[in-house]
C-alpha cells in the first residue's frame, strides 16, 4: 500500500522518498523510477539514528509512517524535537493485538509507551473506522487528530494483474470450480476455521479450495487437511506474487479472518468481479462490503454460517463490484493523503 501511494505521489509530480529497513522486497521492481529509495538498517536502533539524520538533512515537508515499529520510531523522534515536519502516522492493523503477541519484555515496553507516543503525531490515520473506534479512541487519542483514510488498493497495475495468464505448473492440479482464499498462514487469518467449514461444503458440492499464502501455521494447516480428509481438494502452493489472476478464475473469494486492519483482498476480489464471502470481523470487511451489499458477511468463528454462505454465494454483478472497488483507487486515496499532509493548501 505504501508503494501504491509512493507511485501515485510521484505521478502527481511530488518529490517522494521511501525509507526502508530492507530494500530487497519482492515488490521493489514495481516502484516508480521517480521514487528515491533511502535505505535505513534492519537493526532498529541504527535505523532510528539514520532516520533522524535523514530528517535533519533533508527536512521533508511531511512524513508518513506505518506499522508498530516505524510508528514508534518516528513518534520518539518527534518527542525529542527531531522531526521538523508534519508527522502522519498510519495505523494499518489492530496494533494492540499485534503487540499482545510479542514476547513479554517487548509487550510491556510497547504497551507502556506506544499509544502515548502516538499522541505526538500531527495526525493519526487508521485505514478503517473500526480501527478508529475499537483501538484509537479507547486509547485516549484526541478524536480531532484522527482521520480515517482507506487503503489505495486499486491501481493501473491491478488490471494488468487480473488479466495475467496462469503459467504455474501446480495450478494444473486445481480443478474448477474452486474457491480461493488469500492471506498469510497465521492464526488471525482463520484458515483453520475455513478448512472446517469447507469440509462441510464438500459433502454437498463438488468444489476445491485454493489457499494462497505462506506463514508459520503451514504445518498445522496441512495436518488439518489430512485430519479432515481433504487431500486433493485443498491446495496450499504458498506465496504467489500475483494472486489476482487466480482470484479472477475462482467462483468465490473467501476470507475467514478473526481480525483485520483493512482487508485489501476483498477490494481486489471486487475489482476482479469475483463474489465475496467474509467474516464480519474487526475491522474493515463491513466497510468494504457496505454491511453486506457487495458480498456476504458471516459471524466470526461460526463455521456453520461460513459453510452455508459458501454454498449460497452472493449475487452481485461484475460491473457493480468493479464500481465499488473503484472507491479505493490509488488516485482517490492519494488525494486524501495530500490533504492530510498539507491541510492549509487548496485541494487540486
Amino acid at each position: 500500500m505504501f508503494l501504491n501511494l509512493a507511485n501515485e505521489f510521484a505521478r502527481l509530480g511530488l518529490g517522494v522518498d521511501l525509507l526502508l529497513f530492507r530494500t530487497n522486497g519482492v515488490r521493489m521492481p514495481l516502484l516508480d523510477d521517480r521514487v528515491r529509495v533511502v535505505p535505513l538498517s534492519p537493526w532498529k536502533f541504527r535505523a532510528w539514528l539514520l532516520l533522524v539524520a535523514y530528517l535533519r538533512r533533508e527536512r521533508p515537508q511531511a512524513l508518513l509512517s506505518g506499522l508498530v515499529v516505524p510508528n514508534f520510531m518516528v513518534c520518539l523522534a518527534k518527542a525529542l524535537g527531531l522531526v521538523p515536519c508534519r508527522l502522519v502516522t498510519g495505523i494499518r492493523n489492530r496494533d494492540d493485538l499485534l503487540i499482545a503477541d510479542l514476547s513479554l519484555p517487548k509487550r510491556l515496553f510497547y504497551q507502556a509507551f506506544y499509544t502515548r507516543l502516538l499522541r505526538l503525531a500531527d495526525l493519526v490515520v487508521p485505514v478503517s473506522t473500526g480501527l478508529r473506534d475499537e483501538f484509537l479512541l479507547p486509547s485516549g487519542l484526541d478524536p480531532r487528530k484522527i482521520e480515517v483514510i482507506h487503503n489505495p488498493t486499486v491501481t493501473p497495475r491491478t488490471s494488468q494483474n487480473i488479466r495475467e495468464k496462469v503459467t504455474e505448473p501446480w495450478f494444473r492440479k486445481v480443478k474448477a470450480p474452486f474457491l480461493v482464499s488469500v492471506g498469510r498462514l497465521s492464526p488471525h487469518k482463520g484458515q483453520d476455521l475455513l478448512l472446517r467449514a469447507f469440509a462441510k461444503v464438500v459433502r454437498k458440492k463438488k468444489v476445491e479450495l485454493l489457499i494462497l499464502g505462506e506463514g508459520p501455521q503451514r504445518k498445522e494447516l496441512e495436518g488439518k487437511v489430512r485430519e479432515l480428509g481433504l487431500e486433493g481438494k485443498v491446495h496450499l502452493p504458498g506465496f504467489v506474487p500475483n494472486p489476482l489472476k487466480f482470484v479472477r478464475r475462482a467462483s468465490l473469494l473467501v476470507s475467514a479472518s478473526r481480525y483485520e486492519g483493512f482487508p485489501n483482498v476483498l477490494v481486489e476480489a471486487l475489482a476482479c468481479g469475483t463474489p465475496v464471502v467474509s467474516t464480519d470481523c474487526p475491522s474493515g470487511p463491513s466497510e468494504v462490503l457496505e454491511g453486506g451489499k457487495w458480498g456476504r458477511l458471516v459471524p466470526v468463528g461460526d463455521e456453520a454460517a461460513l459453510a452455508a454462505a459458501l454454498l449460497a454465494p452472493p449475487r452481485v454483478s461484475k460491473d457493480q463490484a468493479r464500481r465499488r472497488a473503484s472507491a479505493f483507487s490509488d488516485r482517490r486515496i492519494a488525494r486524501h493523503y495530500l490533504r492530510a499532509f498539507f491541510p492549509s493548501r487548496p485541494s487540486r
